[in-house]
């Protein structure tokens, strides 16, 4: 018996990575009070690397919790020495990152939101963002240079039906 309700917990576990770098950053702050108390400057510069690095990565977590969609629709996605598969319950699909050509996100009416996922290998591969595995795809594409990361986010959260360009080549 839980007394956290499975919504609740879902959401925490969402923000499970945020919570830790806030941890991390807190603890490199400490570093650097504790080299300005002791006047040490191994303290002071371990603290202060640490703490920008971090920043860094909490903001990274934050734009990943945003967007980090419940795995509750069909499919696997795995990616594979720079290809991405998604292996779906009817078919699968297999491309190669080098060969996309446009990425967008559009919202289903039953999966929520899709990647749209253009490439010059055949037709263009639609796969869930709640498909297990996804947020690999989530951090794959935000790498991608020009990859819009907000409007990624605007995409997920948006109900409407228009299509999001995230990226084009």
């Amino acid at each position: 018996m839980s007394f956290i309700r499975p919504e609740v917990r879902a959401n925490l576990w969402r923000w499970r990575e945020v919570a830790f770098m806030v941890v991390i950053v807190l603890f490199c702050v400490r570093l650097i009070g504790r080299g300005w108390d002791m006047s040490s400057p191994v303290y002071l510069t371990l603290g202060s690397v640490g703490t920008v690095l971090t920043t860094g990565l909490l903001y990274v977590a934050i734009q990943r919790a945003r967007f980090l969609q419940l795995d509750i629709a069909p499919g696997v996605v795995e990616i594979v020495e720079r290809r991405v598969s998604y292996l779906g319950p009817v078919e699968g699909y297999s491309l190669s990152l080098d060969a996309l050509t446009r990425v967008e996100i559009r919202q289903s009416q039953f999966h929520g939101p899709m990647w749209e996922l253009y490439h010059s290998e055949g037709p263009h591969v639609t796969i869930p963002t709640a498909a297990r595995g996804a947020d690999v795809l989530f951090d794959t594409l935000a790498a991608l240079k020009g990859a819009d990361l907000e409007r990624m986010i605007e995409a997920s959260t948006r109900p409407t039906q228009e299509r999001y360009l995230i990226w084009k080549a």
